[in-house]
């Protein structure tokens, strides 16, 4: 599990989730093309996804499960 609230001062914006999904993408030294691969998705829907044009929750799941990631949705404290 990833903890995204720390890399957005607690906020997440749509904006981020692009930022978050390319940093992991490199981090994990993924190409486009590997992570297409990975994922089952396709490298135009990652390039979207990265700059954040119609980042579904579907997609964001395929992605984070294919870089070793997990999506979690808690409650606040």
């Amino acid at each position: 599990m990833i903890e995204l609230i720390e890399w957005c001062d607690n906020v997440i914006t749509e904006e981020s989730v692009g930022r978050i999904l390319k940093r992991l993408r490199l981090e994990s030294n993924l190409t486009v093309l590997q992570l297409a691969y990975k994922s089952m998705l396709s490298t135009d829907t990652i390039h979207k996804a990265e700059h954040n044009r119609n980042v579904t929750l579907h997609t964001l799941s395929f992605l984070l499960d294919a870089m070793g990631y997990e999506l979690t949705i808690r409650r606040k404290a």
